[in-house]
């Protein structure tokens, strides 16, 4: 789930998230625990096709990163680091390899909704700056996994037919540009979670 070279480097500056390390050793992990990070500056002109995964290994991560949503283990906002980094890193190997099918659409249905269930749980984490900062970018990526999906959903659509799905997400986009000054006392991503994935995410492994 990570480039050999990358996981060795990393190894080597031990930045290696608590959910990579083998037997907690900051300095060490394994094929089967190190994945691929997100890296802003990466060009699909420089980059190795050993280093790009192919689209069964990035649906075999997603699966793993949301199987840790749950997880106990840890502060809310260690896992939510971890995985939100580490599906900006699925979602741009999808982007270079022009993967854009309909297995592409339940991967990015699937992360929309992990970034739904993050703004839900980030809002009993505290009000700190790091927290807030969370908040922010949780939201930020939020908009762009939508839009990125509704742009698949668009192109795949036969005729006037709509996928499964289809309405639940684009009804995001109603809530995402309520009017701030309406008088809706409700956090309507609250509604969202409540109505549609009520601390049932095993939805999100379906």
């Amino acid at each position: 789930m990570c480039p050999e070279g990358e996981r060795s480097q990393r190894e080597q500056l031990q930045d290696l998230s608590v959910f990579e390390r083998l037997d907690g050793d900051p300095r060490k992990t394994s094929p089967g625990l190190a994945i691929k990070k997100f890296c802003r500056t990466i060009s699909s002109k420089n980059v190795q096709a050993l280093d790009v995964r192919p689209l069964p290994i990035l649906e075999e991560t997603l699966t793993y990163l949301l199987s840790f949503l749950d997880s106990t283990d840890h502060d809310f906002e260690v896992t939510h680091d971890f995985i939100f980094d580490r599906t900006r890193s699925i979602r741009q190997d999808l982007v270079m390899q022009n993967i854009v099918n309909h297995r592409a659409i339940v991967m990015y249905e699937k992360m929309v909704k992990f970034h739904v269930i993050s703004h839900l749980k980030l809002r009993h984490c505290g009000n700190t700056p790091s927290i807030l900062s969370m908040h922010y970018l949780n939201m930020e990526q939020l908009i762009k996994t939508l839009t990125s999906l509704y742009s698949l959903y668009d192109a795949n659509r036969d005729s006037t037919s709509f996928y499964k799905n289809e309405a639940e997400f684009r009804s995001l986009y109603v809530l995402l540009h309520l009017n701030p000054t309406s008088r809706v006392t409700v956090d309507p991503y609250s509604i969202v979670v409540m109505n549609h994935f009520p601390l049932r995410h095993p939805c999100i492994k379906c």
